[in-house]
């Protein structure tokens, strides 16, 4: 741990309420306890019969210019066998009152934290009601450890990878309920959708609406994991596509897509940092749990290339723009967490482009097989804002990040009115990680 320790010359104050008399009752001495720590010595910090009084304490820290630090306090006292005390303290902006016992001699354990270059600052108050009585003789910081703004913006940036990743998973788990970019036959169908890697289960259609027009939709509920993200719920999606007369084996198409999505979430942080205490890893992860919806409007262009009866290949181009909402969460502040996170509810945006290819082909009179993939960008529209304890705001770049899909399909008619595919598909985003899952659909036209 890098501290600017030099503790002769630097300067340790003890700054009173009032001013600094002898017989002060705000009066006293602090020492160093070691390069980081340090103990206050009052001389006559009392209270009684129905009184209070209001010290500060001020106390220069030698961390160096960098780090944010969270000290261990201990308040140590006594009180009378009559009447109530009570102890309040306010640094970091909080205060805390704290009710004392009587006729002992207490120790109240709170947490205070420090800025780079800045000092422990500390607002102490004793109140005693009437015939009784409240000492305040020392009061213990203790370094428990320290962290880099570096480490808590990267941190909170991963937070807003997990945005990213919603986007691009789901999106993509989307494709399996709305199918290929296929011709429309003018055969409508209904189908049963159930994979693993990442469980999902639904159910699909396809309705022909006109020549050259249909509607694919579908609604699973599913549960998958990517990177720092796991996440279930429920997930729509709808595709409006028209396809031109063929022209000499070339249908150029369009489509229109929506996907909807519903989910609770929980999400792992990691930062580093780093504590006082050799025994305890330099690294925390805390996970919490919220709750996000995402919404996703698409548009596509493309043609069908189909230049046997045993082969077509699509080549198309999509554009998207997708909102994500986030319920707010606060981490629990603890030993394992000195630095927690507090995010509110918020909404962002995200732009999408993508794209597309794909190949089918028979490999029989009953058999085909599909192979697609994409390539595509997204763009956070959005920064990630989020108060860290101890640290205060902090506001990082939305994830934009580039991804890859892929699919193979193998699909089998069983009979001249049913289909069943077989078929593994996965999304790779170079920020959120990596989502596969293998499953099966079976289809039934009518």
């Amino acid at each position: 741990m890098k501290y600017l320790v030099s503790v002769a010359a630097m300067p340790i104050a003890l700054l009173m309420c009032s001013t600094a008399l002898a017989d002060d009752p705000c009066s006293g001495t602090t020492f160093p306890d070691g390069p980081t720590d340090f103990n206050v010595f009052f001389d006559a910090f009392s209270v009684a019969d129905n009184d209070s009084l209001t010290c500060n304490v001020t106390i220069p820290v030698p961390l160096a210019s960098d780090l944010f630090g969270v000290y261990v306090a201990d308040y140590r006292g006594g009180t009378s066998p009559f009447g109530t005390a009570t102890l309040t303290t306010v640094h970091n902006g909080v205060t805390a009152t704290t009710i004392l016992a009587q006729d002992v001699s207490y120790t109240v354990t709170q947490y205070v934290g420090t800025a780079p270059g800045g000092s422990i600052v500390d607002d102490l108050t004793l109140f005693a009601s009437e015939d009784g009585s409240n000492d305040l003789e020392t009061v213990d910081y203790a370094l428990l450890g320290t962290v880099t703004l570096g480490d808590v913006e990267e941190s909170v940036g991963g937070l807003a990878d997990v945005e990213a990743g919603i986007v691009t998973h789901l999106n993509a788990t989307a494709g399996l309920l709305t199918g290929a970019d296929d011709a429309p036959d003018g055969a409508n169908s209904v189908g049963l959708i159930g994979a693993i890697g990442s469980y999902t289960v639904g159910i699909a259609g396809h309705v022909a609406i006109d020549e050259g027009l249909s509607l694919d939709v579908g609604v699973a509920s599913f549960e998958q994991g990517a990177g720092d993200l796991e996440l279930s719920g429920l997930l729509a999606a709808a595709k409006l596509r028209y396809f031109a007369p063929d022209e000499g084996g070339m249908r150029w198409f369009g489509a229109l897509g929506l996907t909807g999505a519903k989910a609770d979430l929980d999400i792992a942080r990691h930062y580093g940092v780093d504590y006082t205490d050799p025994d305890l890893a330099d690294q925390a992860t805390i996970t919490s749990e919220t709750a996000a919806s995402l919404l996703t409007l698409s548009a596509e262009a493309g043609v069908l290339l189909a230049p046997d009866t045993g082969n077509s290949f699509r080549l198309s181009g999509e554009v998207a723009q997708s909102w994500v909402n986030v319920d707010g969460f606060v981490e629990a502040f603890s030993e394992d967490n000195l630095f927690p996170v507090s995010v509110p509810d918020r909404s962002a945006g995200h732009t999408t482009v993508k794209a597309k290819a794909g190949w089918t082909t028979a490999l029989a009179s009953t058999i085909d097989l599909t192979l697609s993939a994409a390539l595509g960008q997204s763009f956070a529209n959005d920064d990630f804002d989020a108060e860290v304890l101890y640290v205060g705001d902090v506001s990082v770049a939305g994830t934009s990040e580039g991804f890859a899909e892929a699919e193979a399909r193998l699909g089998w008619a069983v009979a001249g009115n049913s289909n069943l595919d077989l078929f593994a598909k996965g999304s790779f985003g170079t920020a959120s990680g990596s989502h596969v899952q293998v499953g099966t659909e079976y289809r039934l036209k009518f």
